[in-house]
């Protein structure tokens, strides 16, 4: 057979949810109970603690005993590093982010994975609409992504650098494939460094795309 005839075929998705951890036990439960309310359950889910103080990491272990969560240690160096460090220990084709003051809708990964093309071997990313809220979780606003940003999915980089991008981790799906493809995030940022990598996910040729739904508050 011609190569050029074979189908690509996507492999079967797989998703792991990474929560980077610093000094965080005020919103963590809230955060990681989110994860294990999904309608569609991650295959892996692990929280990264980026040098807490010993009795924030304390707290992180008496809350593993009630969640199945696999906790990963590593000297603080920021959230894109701590990051990265939760994406190295795992095996899922597809990443979920979630930062420990935010909280998934009850079917996130569901609502992503239904987001993922079939058919496109370059798919770089899916994200979606945010509830924003206080720090009580009550909702501020119910779209907040679509009230900020200008084009909806990605397609030119002119509006990538222009506007704020409001591609937001706690809201997407990522191809592992991809993710790797950037060396993931850049340490060195210190904010902004969701921007920077889907910005270098789209110079590598990746695909993006946009769902009309809120998944994360």
């Amino acid at each position: 057979m011609n190569p050029l005839q074979l189908k690509f075929t996507p492999p079967q998705p797989s998703v792991v949810v990474v929560i980077p951890f610093y000094n965080g036990s005020r919103f963590i439960e809230r955060s990681v109970s989110s994860v294990f309310a999904q309608t569609v359950p991650a295959d892996e889910v692990i929280v990264v603690n980026d040098g807490s103080r010993a009795e924030e990491r304390e707290a992180l272990t008496d809350l593993a005993k009630r969640y199945p969560f696999r906790i990963v240690d590593k000297e603080n160096g920021g959230q894109g590093s701590a990051r990265n460090a939760g994406v190295a220990a795992s095996t899922a084709n597809f990443i979920c982010f979630l930062d420990q003051d935010d909280f998934y809708l009850e079917n996130h990964i569901e609502i992503l994975v239904a987001g993922i093309p079939a058919g496109d071997p370059r798919f770089g990313f899916v994200y979606a609409d945010l509830f924003e809220a206080d720090g009580d979780g009550n909702i501020v606003s119910t779209s907040l992504v679509k009230e900020k940003s200008e084009q909806n999915p990605k397609r030119s980089l002119l509006n990538l650098l222009r506007y704020d991008m409001h591609i937001l981790p706690s809201a997407a799906l990522i191809a592992r494939r991809a993710f790797e493809a950037v060396e993931g995030f850049d340490p060195q940022f210190m904010g902004y460094e969701d921007d920077d990598l889907f910005l270098r996910i789209f110079r590598k040729g990746f695909s993006n795309y946009f769902v009309d739904r809120a998944v994360t508050v």
